[in-house]
């Protein structure tokens, strides 16, 4: 069993950046939404905190710079 999907890059090749930063993503927008839409505690015991759409667009500009970066250095 594989722990990262096969995601290819724009050179054609396997990336594991880019499924990391897939992944990466849908856990942060998974759990926005869930915060967003289910504000009280979904889980017992674990505190949901709010999240604006500037903490969201934050964390995708972080994400995206990992994979743009990695992408620039390569060129």
């Amino acid at each position: 069993m594989r722990l990262f999907p096969k995601i290819k890059d724009t050179q054609d090749r396997e990336s594991r950046t880019l499924a990391f930063v897939t992944i990466a993503f849908l856990l942060i927008t998974a759990r926005t939404v869930m915060v967003w839409f289910f504000p009280a505690d979904p889980v017992p015991g674990v505190v949901a905190a709010t999240i604006s759409l500037t903490e969201y667009g934050t964390a995708f500009a972080a994400l995206m710079a990992v994979w743009l970066g990695r992408e620039w250095v390569k060129k």
